[in-house]
């Protein structure tokens, strides 16, 4: 789970100034104010589940309670002009996307944003605004956003291609991968039970990241035999491959459709084998 914090007291010289108090980073309207955001990411590789909680700022909290204004997230990718708001009365919402569309994880950008127009004279005790606001009237019109998260940017990564699916005729300890091209291009791995019981377990587990690395470099052979570019439009009509050619590229590696590319050094370059020390080894025994 990835948790964002965002609070008045962080410096931020972007700031907007605004006609009513909103809570955003480098904004002091709310001295106290907190707008911690959680992301849970669904195991469908194309959804997360995306929690809000406002602290320290009671008028906010109020108006959410009171139906006047509204949770939101927005969801961009510039890569694939892509850009969708999803409102909420509640905290807690699932957010998704086809990954045909996106091929990769967006950008999010929570914010509560007011749905109604309402007036109210601040008072700083009861609403927990500075004292500079403190006596005024302000007048809220709908689409004004009275709390901003920071822009939350989930990297892509080969990570973002893998579908794990629990595989009952596999005897314990394999897997095998195939492509998936139904809804844009994944990997699809299929896990014999207790290797998919231990890959949505604890990622913490100094086993974990070994095995991934295993996983991504039978991906990368399965790219290599069969780089696509017979297909419609080549590999290059899936956005999320093209994230990952741009991935391998930034890191100085051949893509898969050239000739000295290598499944294992794109896996382990990507995915980097983290070797414990052996007093260390010996230590965990």
């Amino acid at each position: 789970m990835t948790e964002i914090v965002t609070q008045a007291e962080d410096l931020n010289s972007a700031v907007r100034g605004h006609a009513f108090p909103a809570l955003e980073s480098g904004n002091t309207s709310f001295p106290r104010g907190r707008y911690v955001v959680q992301f849970e990411p669904g195991e469908d590789g194309s959804s997360f589940t995306v929690g809000h909680r406002i602290e320290g700022a009671p008028l906010i909290e109020r108006v959410i309670a009171d139906g006047l204004a509204q949770f939101v997230c927005t969801v961009a990718s510039p890569r694939a002009s892509y850009r969708v708001s999803h409102a909420s009365p509640d905290s807690t919402q699932v957010i998704a996307w086809r990954s045909d569309e996106l091929g990769e994880p967006p950008m999010f950008t929570p914010m509560v944003v007011a749905t109604e127009r309402f007036e109210r004279t601040l008072d700083r005790g009861r609403d927990g605004v500075h004292d500079l606001w403190h006596g005024r009237t302000v007048v809220f019109e709908p689409g004004m956003r009275i709390a901003l998260s920071d822009v939350v940017l989930m990297h892509a990564s080969m990570a973002s291609l893998l579908l794990f699916e629990l595989d009952q005729q596999l005897d314990e300890g394999r897997f095998r991968v195939e492509a998936a091209a139904e809804e844009g291009f994944r990997f699809r791995v299929h896990l014999a039970p207790g290797l998919h019981r231990f890959l949505r377990g604890d990622s913490r587990n100094p086993q974990y990241p070994h095995i991934v690395t295993h996983i991504v470099g039978a991906c990368f052979g399965l790219l290599k035999s069969d780089p696509l570019d017979d297909d419609e439009g080549g590999w290059e009509s899936y956005q999320g491959l093209k994230a990952l050619a741009e991935q391998l590229k930034a890191n100085g590696l051949p893509l898969w459709s050239e000739d000295d590319f290598s499944p294992e050094l794109a896996a382990t370059t990507l995915y980097p084998h983290r070797v414990i020390p052996a007093e260390l080894a010996d230590e965990d025994d």
